[in-house]
C-alpha cells in the first residue's frame, strides 16, 4: 500500500500520509475470514485483475521513477495465473 500511494502522490494524487495508516486500521476491523476478490478468483482458476491492479503500480512506478519491489514481486508470481489456471 505504501509503494500505491507513492506512485498516486507521484501521479499528481492528493492523498497525504496518514492514508496507508487509515486504510491499515479500517482493514483491521475486517472480519477475519475475508477473503481478497483476486485471491478468490486465483484459487477458483479465475483471470485475475493483476494487470489493472498491481501490474498498474509497477508500470506508473517505472514511469514515474518511484521504485516498487513488493507490487513487483507479487505481479511477477502472480503473472502465470493472470489468464486463469495455467
Amino acid at each position: 500500500m505504501r509503494e500505491a500511494l507513492a506512485v498516486g502522490v507521484a501521479c499528481g494524487v492528493r492523498l497525504g500520509p496518514a492514508f496507508v495508516d487509515n486504510w491499515i486500521t479500517v482493514m483491521h476491523g475486517f472480519p477475519p475470514g475475508l477473503t481478497p476478490s483476486m485471491a478468490v478468483d486465483l484459487k477458483a482458476g479465475n483471470r485475475l485483475e493483476l494487470q489493472w491492479l498491481t501490474g498498474k503500480v509497477v508500470e506508473l512506478g517505472r514511469t514515474y521513477g518511484v521504485p516498487t519491489p513488493v507490487n513487483g514481486v507479487i505481479y511477477a508470481a502472480l503473472k502465470p495465473y493472470a489468464n486463469g489456471a495455467p
